[in-house]
C-alpha cells in the first residue's frame, strides 16, 4: 500500500519561500500571472499536505483495529472513510506528481469530511476502551494497542500470557487445562506454580473480571440466608430476637449490594462504599469507619433489644453524626415526636 511521505511538506515549505523570494526581482512584472497560479497551487499543498498526513496516521492506526472487527457498531463509518481515502491515494499512484492534487476536484471537501469521520471513530474507540477500563480497571496498566489485542482476540485466551505481568505483578503466566477452557495454575516470574483448588472458568469478555460479579454472588448469598432464617422456627426468646435482629441486618445489606452494583463501584474509594458504617479488625481490635471518620470498638454490651429498622434517612443520620463526632462536633436530629429520633441515636452510639 502506496503511502503519502511527511517530508512533502517541507519541500513546499521552500519552494513559497523561494517564489516569495523572486517578488523582489526587477522582471518579476513578466511573469506576474504565473506566480500567481503558483502561489495558489503551493497554498493548497500546504494546506492538503498536512491534512493527509494526520489523515493517514489516523488512518494506519484505525484500520488494522477496525479490521479485525473490535468496533461493529462503528465499522460501517469506517469503511466509507477507508474507502474514500483508498481513492485518493489511488489517484496520487496514478499520478505521483504534487500538482496533481490541485487538479483533483473536491478535495478539500473530501480531506474535511474523511477528516471528521476518522476523529467520530477515534472518539468512539476511545470511549470504547475507557468502558472497558472502567469494567476493569486493572486494564489501566495496559497502553491502547495491548488493550485492543485482549479485546479483539478475547476467544483465543492464550493471547492474555504476555500480558499478565503488566496486570498482576506476581502472576508472569497461567496454566490452562483442557481447550483452553479453564486456568488451572498460576505461575511467578521465579516460577514458583500455584495450583487453584478450583478451576476459573475462562470467559470470553475478558472486562466481565470486575467486582460487579462478586457484588452479585454476595447479593445472591444474602437473599438464600433471608430466605433461610425467614423460614427458621425457633422456640427460644432470645435465639427469636437474634434471628430477627439477623433477618433486619441482611435486608439492609442486601441494599447496600444493590447501591453498590447500580453505582458501579469498582473501588474502596467510591462514595457509595465510603458513606457505609463498616467494621474493620485492626490488629487485635475492632474499629468503625464511615467517610473519613474511625472510631474504637469498645464492646459495649448491647443486649438483645429490637433491632432498628435501616431507611435512608437513617443512613444519613448516621453519616452526619459519625462526621460530626470525628471533628469533635455535636449533632441534634430533628423531627416529630415519636418518629425514633432518640432510638437512632442510641443504636448508632
Amino acid at each position: 500500500m502506496t503511502i503519502i511521505a511527511a517530508t512533502t511538506n517541507f519541500k513546499v515549505k521552500d519552494s513559497q519561500a523561494l517564489l516569495q523570494s523572486l517578488k523582489n526581482s526587477p522582471f518579476y512584472a513578466q511573469f506576474s500571472d504565473k506566480t500567481s497560479i503558483w502561489e495558489k497551487r503551493l497554498s493548497d499543498l500546504d494546506e492538503y499536505l498536512p491534512q493527509m498526513n494526520d489523515i493517514q496516521r489516523k488512518w494506519i492506526y484505525l484500520e488494522p483495529i477496525f479490521g479485525r472487527g473490535a468496533l461493529p457498531a462503528e465499522a460501517s463509518r469506517f469503511a466509507r472513510v477507508d474507502s474514500e481515502f483508498r481513492l485518493i491515494l489511488s489517484d496520487i499512484v496514478r499520478d505521483a506528481r504534487l500538482v496533481s492534487l490541485c487538479n483533483r476536484q473536491s478535495l478539500r471537501k473530501s480531506l474535511e469530511l474523511v477528516t471528521d469521520q476518522l476523529n467520530r471513530c477515534q472518539k468512539a474507540l476511545n470511549q470504547f476502551l475507557e468502558e472497558k477500563r472502567s469494567a476493569f480497571p486493572r486494564f489501566y496498566f495496559l497502553g491502547d494497542d495491548d488493550l485492543l489485542e485482549i479485546l479483539g482476540q478475547s476467544t483465543n485466551p492464550t493471547v492474555i500470557q504476555s500480558h499478565l505481568k503488566k496486570l498482576f505483578q506476581g502472576i508472569d503466566k497461567v496454566i490452562f487445562g483442557s481447550y483452553n477452557e479453564t486456568i488451572t495454575a498460576m505461575v511467578s516470574a521465579q516460577g514458583e506454580l500455584v495450583s487453584l483448588s478450583k478451576p476459573v472458568r475462562v470467559v470470553a469478555q475478558v472486562e466481565v473480571l470486575d467486582g460487579s460479579r462478586d457484588f452479585s454472588k454476595l447479593k445472591s448469598s444474602l437473599q438464600e440466608q433471608l430466605r433461610t432464617y425467614t423460614n427458621t422456627k425457633v422456640g427460644d426468646v432470645v435465639l427469636d430476637l437474634k434471628l430477627k435482629a439477623l433477618i433486619l441486618d441482611i435486608i439492609h445489606y442486601i441494599d447496600v449490594v444493590e447501591q453498590l452494583i447500580n453505582s458501579r463501584a469498582s473501588s474502596t474509594q467510591c462514595w457509595t462504599w465510603q458513606k457505609q458504617l463498616r467494621f474493620y479488625l485492626k490488629g487485635e481490635n475492632v474499629v468503625a469507619r464511615q467517610v473519613n471518620g474511625e472510631f474504637a470498638y469498645t464492646y459495649e454490651y448491647q443486649g438483645n433489644t429490637p433491632k432498628l429498622v435501616h431507611t435512608p434517612l437513617t443512613d444519613k443520620c448516621y453519616l452526619t453524626l459519625t462526621q460530626a463526632m470525628f471533628m469533635g462536633l455535636g449533632g441534634n436530629p430533628y423531627g416529630p415526636a415519636g418518629t425514633g429520633k432518640t432510638e437512632s441515636v442510641k443504636v448508632h452510639v
